[in-house]
């Protein structure tokens, strides 16, 4: 008598079931864990986050029959508490940026002139507006006046800049004012002497606005003082150096080379002047590239004494070297160095 076929049957049956069921659970779970839904990016749904960072691109423009190209680099940041975002546009001038409006994900911002003294620069009126395509590209377009012939002034730059990192270059901005920093400087005067002063920031009492404190030592003796700076991407101004005097003056990021700038003290006036850019400086605590800037102080007092101050500012580190000339622009009455730091 032959073997039955019935258990090889219910084997098959019991198979074809198994890989049914298999085939269904394994469709279950894709459509579950596998299939992920695709997010569309809407631009106006932008924040201000999405905006935040630096941006660079190629900036074009059409103009006097020919086209122009610049590379850009926009760095945006969060101002005002958090309420507004300003920018700054680096191209062949550094120029500042402030909001107008943010609408519909959409960022408007106006363009201020780097040189208010150029007769050329008088009819400025440049602004523009940014709006994401992606979450990490941006579309750039600014239209209005810039510095030109009268009747030439009229510009259209357009551009596409990719998000390159979500924080400000440090390396391009005002970057060096954090709560703990500290500074050594050792004092050269006129009579010989040599002084060690000591700066230190203690606290951000708001956003942008430090306070810390500065001690001298002069042999045995230590006079404290408290200063008070404001420092943001584009502006660090002292003040208060903690002797009733503002002496380092307003430090412009988008300063123009060589042309004089005025920004008042008490009842005198302080002619700034950027002096140099990328100027290698060689200290013992290293070698530096800075900005070199010239200052003189426009008195209110005719009998005051009138002195010229050299400084020379990196924009991660602050003031590396200062130098007190007398009126004639050549005798150094005082030189300051940095010769330590703690960041």
């Amino acid at each position: 008598m032959g073997k039955s076929n019935i258990p090889l049957l219910k084997y098959n049956t019991m198979k074809k079931c198994i890989n049914k069921f298999g085939l269904v659970f394994l469709g279950i779970l894709f459509l579950f864990t596998g299939c992920k839904k695709t997010e569309t990016f809407k631009s106006e749904d932008a924040t201000y986050a999405d905006f935040s960072g630096t941006w660079r691109g190629v900036i074009t423009t059409f103009k006097d029959n020919e086209r122009r190209q610049q590379n850009g680099t926009l760095m945006i940041y969060s101002t005002d508490k958090g309420q507004t975002l300003s920018a700054i546009l680096s191209m062949d001038n550094i120029n500042m940026g402030m909001q107008t409006l943010f609408n519909n994900g959409i960022y408007y911002f106006k363009l201020t002139a780097n040189d208010t003294i150029d007769p050329y620069c008088l009819n400025w009126n440049l602004a523009g507006f940014a709006k994401l395509s992606a979450h990490n590209e941006m579309e750039l377009n600014l239209a209005g006046n810039e510095c030109g012939e009268p009747g030439d002034e009229f510009v259209k730059w357009e551009g596409n800049m990719i998000r390159v990192s979500e924080g400000i270059d440090e390396s391009a901005c005002y970057s060096f004012a954090k709560a703990g920093n500290k500074w050594e400087y050792r004092n050269y005067l006129s009579s010989g002497d040599t002084v060690t002063s000591i700066l230190e920031i203690t606290t951000e009492v708001s956003q942008g606005v430090f306070q810390g404190n500065t001690s001298v030592q002069t042999g045995n003796q230590v006079q404290n003082n408290t200063f008070t700076w404001s420092v943001s991407p584009g502006r660090f101004n002292v003040d208060s150096d903690g002797s009733g005097q503002t002496f380092n003056g307003l430090f412009r990021l988008d300063a123009p080379l060589a042309k004089p700038y005025t920004c008042i003290n008490g009842n005198d006036t302080l002619s700034m002047t950027l002096m140099a850019i990328n100027q290698e400086v060689d200290l013992s605590c290293g070698i530096f590239r800075a900005v070199k800037f010239r200052q003189e102080v426009i008195s209110a007092n005719p009998a005051a004494e009138k002195r010229i101050t050299v400084i020379w500012l990196v924009n991660r580190i602050g003031i590396i070297r200062t130098q007190v000339l007398a009126e004639d622009g050549t005798t150094v009455l005082e030189v300051k160095e940095l010769v330590n730091k703690n960041f």
